[in-house]
């Protein structure tokens, strides 16, 4: 059964009634936790969109820790090489230490990458 064909069940007590008045909180929903008036007891809270938009949250808030993550990820992993040249990515320290030219054979391959300048 789908959450529309949900009927409420409210209850009170008489003392309730007496006490507060028809519209006052003296309404019991089976399924909840608190006294309500008559018509918060029969609104249907639990409808499939207030769902939808619980999950879209959830939805959104799993996204955003992801995000989150792979910056820090992404953080420490540039804060654990000692190095910035897209060149020194791969592992390679040059001779000079990054310092000078790049091989020939290197320039030729990415004519776009200059060596670093620390």
């Amino acid at each position: 059964m789908g959450l529309h064909r949900h009927r409420p069940v409210v209850a009170t007590h008489l003392d309730h009634l007496r006490a507060k008045g028809p519209h006052g909180p003296i309404w019991w929903r089976f399924g909840r936790s608190e006294w309500q008036p008559l018509t918060d007891a029969l609104t249907n809270t639990r409808t499939e969109a207030d769902h939808e938009a619980r999950e879209e949250q959830r939805r959104a808030e799993r996204e955003g820790a992801r995000a989150l993550e792979v910056q820090q990820r992404r953080e420490r992993v540039a804060a654990a090489w000692p190095w910035s040249c897209p060149v020194m990515r791969h592992g390679r320290r040059h001779r000079d230490g990054g310092q000078g030219r790049l091989p020939a054979r290197a320039r030729r391959a990415v004519p776009a990458v200059r060596a670093c300048a620390s």
